[in-house]
């Protein structure tokens, strides 16, 4: 499986100038022991990502495990076919950090429920006097 990057899209500085809305976008998808995928960490460029590859490598795991974690369902029925191995013993994880849109209510509240901030590789926990340059905040 090959994910690259097809950047057509303008810098989000260029985005707010313009009038746009700023769209949410995943930073950084991480999937442990989820069907084929043994580990995966993945951190999308800006513009149009592309999952490249040949049959059963994994493309349509990586899209099924985004689904799991922004599906509205409030049950989905998870198999041992969605195991490493089949060993249910290891359990799965699929972890993401997610910058959340302009028009995303929770975006706007003055006092953000989770204080993550975006260090260019992944989440940190902001800086103790809560000042930080170049803030970008996102959740875990």
């Amino acid at each position: 499986m090959y994910l690259s990057a097809w950047r057509t899209c303008k810098n989000d500085v260029s985005y707010l100038k313009s009038g746009c809305t700023m769209p949410s976008k995943i930073l950084k998808l991480s999937i442990s022991k989820f069907r084929g995928i043994e580990d995966l960490v993945w951190q999308p460029a800006a513009g149009m990502n592309l999952i490249l590859g040949g049959g059963d490598t994994g493309k349509t795991t990586v899209l099924d495990a985004i689904n799991l974690l922004f599906s509205p369902a409030t049950s989905m029925t998870v198999s041992e076919t969605d195991y490493w191995m089949r060993d249910l013993s290891q359990g799965f994880s699929i972890d993401c950090i997610l910058q959340l849109g302009s028009e995303i209510d929770i975006n706007t509240q003055s006092s953000m429920a989770f204080p993550w901030h975006w260090n260019g590789t992944d989440a940190v926990l902001p800086e103790a006097d809560g000042e930080a340059a170049d803030n970008v905040e996102v959740y875990r």
